[in-house]
C-alpha cells in the first residue's frame, strides 16, 4: 500500500520489498529504463503502443487504465514527491 509507513511492516513486507527493489533496479539497467513486466511489454510494443506509455506501470499514466484491473490511475503528492498508484490494485487506504 502506498501510504504504508515503513515502521508499520511486517518482516515478511521488508525481505519482499528489499527484493523487489533490486530486481526492478536490476531489469531497469538491463532493460534501458523498462520497469514493466516484460511479457507485457512485449505485447504492448507489439500492437505499437508507445514506449513511454509501456514503459512503467503507472508511473506518469494518470488517467490511463490499470494494466491489471482496467481502473484508472491516479495520482497524488506525498512529500513533495508525484505518486501514482491504481485505486483498487494498491489502494491508499492499507
Amino acid at each position: 500500500m502506498p501510504s504504508l509507513r515503513p515502521v508499520d511492516c511486517t518482516e515478511q513486507q521488508w525481505k519482499k520489498a528489499a527484493i523487489g527493489i533490486i530486481d526492478l533496479v536490476k531489469q531497469s539497467y538491463e532493460t534501458g529504463g523498462i520497469t514493466n513486466d516484460l511479457s507485457l511489454v512485449q505485447k504492448l510494443h507489439g500492437q505499437g503502443v508507445k514506449r513511454s506509455r509501456y514503459r512503467h506501470w503507472v508511473f506518469n499514466r494518470e488517467g490511463e487504465s490499470c494494466f491489471i484491473c482496467g481502473s484508472e490511475i491516479e495520482k497524488t503528492v506525498a512529500a513533495s514527491r508525484r505518486l501514482y498508484y491504481c485505486p483498487v490494485c494498491q489502494g491508499l487506504d492499507g
